[in-house]
């Protein structure tokens, strides 16, 4: 699946990643923001009303 080409602002993510500082396992839901200015490899995300950057690499589309 080519994420660069399905991602819009607002779609909702289910992170699969390793964890981050106030990550919680049984919220793994986020929405997508943005890309990073530098390339389509990082994500901005809105979770928890916190906005967090992430890769690309570390979420899927929820559908």
């Amino acid at each position: 699946m080519d994420k660069n080409k399905e991602l819009t602002q607002g779609i909702k993510l289910k992170y699969i990643g390793r964890g981050f500082d106030d990550f919680q396992q049984e919220q793994p839901y986020m929405t997508f923001l943005g890309y990073d200015s530098h390339g389509w490899r990082d994500l901005w995300v809105n979770y928890n009303d916190k906005k967090i950057l992430v890769s690309v690499d570390e979420v899927e589309i929820v559908v």
